[in-house]
């Protein structure tokens, strides 16, 4: 019968238990059993080793009873769900034995022990299976919130500016976007004036400098709902929600003002620099962001064309009067 050995085995992946080399000849000696029980021919092989049978198996079932109840002492679980089993075995086996003595008159229970164990084993592989697959249930949880946040840092980075950090024209058209409840706002497009003359006359290094300088202080004039990107080259866009005409043209005047008063020094450099501004104001219940842009770029056009380093506030006229055709001062 190759039921001890295969019963031995399960106890011991239960109990996460690896059994010595003596242990494993032990268990050959029931599939050698075994094997000579089937090639034997008749069942006179059968009643001739029964003895010897259950000399050899007594033993193993000692041992697994001293090793689920070592392991259950020591806070397995899997040992202490087959301890059940097991005290329900010890039971029935007390009691077969007073009754083959004669000193009980109960019926045999020794094949409920048996069954109980085997009961015991079946729950305790239940719960393993169940242990393991919520141990895999939190790692593809946890696999899956590292993705997510991982795709949210891709996504992120495809929305900003790598010189500056700020958002980049498509990280600024979707919070535009997303922005708009019907309410007033305004749009302000400000560029560095002369930004080239920087480039040429002191190298590109200075001008990544000076275009991470002016993204610091920029942002820092701004209120936490305000938003600010750089649209491209040397230009910045920012967005006001909630914010009349007048309030985006004092906000544009002090963003001219401070930079104006900074001094950028850089090296041995020590650089001053100017920005031109266009404010346009949102129009309609249902404000399309382009036109708002075009408006705001239309304004900006207009200081560049006026001297630079100073505020236009377009009205809803800057559309008609817009010149177009003529490329843009720096």
């Amino acid at each position: 019968d190759l039921l001890p050995a295969s019963g031995l085995q399960l106890v011991f992946c239960l109990l996460r238990y690896r059994p010595p080399r003596w242990v494993r000849i032990y268990q050959g000696g029931f599939v050698a059993v075994s094997l000579m029980a089937l090639l034997v021919p008749g069942t006179d092989i059968l009643v001739h080793t029964l003895f010897l049978w259950q000399a050899y198996t007594r033993p193993g079932l000692v041992a697994v009873l001293f090793l689920v109840i070592w392991f259950a002492a020591n806070g397995n679980v899997e040992a202490r769900t087959m301890s059940l089993g097991w005290a329900l075995f010890l039971f029935t086996a007390v009691n077969d034995i007073l009754l083959a003595q004669g000193l009980l008159q109960t019926p045999r229970l020794l094949t409920l022990g048996f069954a109980a164990i085997l009961v015991s084993m079946a729950v305790s592989l239940a719960n393993r299976f169940t242990r393991m697959y919520n141990h895999m249930d939190h790692e593809v949880r946890e696999r899956t919130e590292e993705l997510e946040a991982t795709n949210r840092k891709l996504v992120d980075a495809a929305r900003r500016d790598t010189l500056t950090g700020l958002l980049n024209r498509r990280g600024y058209l979707e919070v535009a976007r997303a922005q708009r409840s019907g309410r007033p706002f305004v749009i302000i497009m400000g560029d560095i004036d002369r930004f080239k003359s920087i480039n040429d006359v002191h190298g590109h290094a200075c001008g990544d400098f000076v275009l991470r300088r002016t993204a610091e202080l920029l942002s820092d004039q701004l209120r936490d709902v305000d938003t600010v990107a750089r649209w491209g080259g040397e230009e910045f866009i920012f967005l006001l929600p909630e914010t009349s005409l007048e309030g985006g043209r004092v906000l544009a005047e002090k963003l001219r003002t401070v930079l104006e008063d900074t001094r950028f020094s850089y090296e041995d450099k020590v650089l001053k620099l100017t920005i031109t501004l266009g404010v346009a104001p949102s129009r309609g219940e249902k404000p399309d962001i382009e036109d708002c842009i075009e408006v705001a770029d239309l304004a900006l056009y207009e200081g560049k064309q006026c001297g630079r380093n100073q505020v236009v506030v377009s009205g809803e006229e800057a559309l008609a009067d817009s010149p177009e055709g003529l490329a843009r001062p720096a």
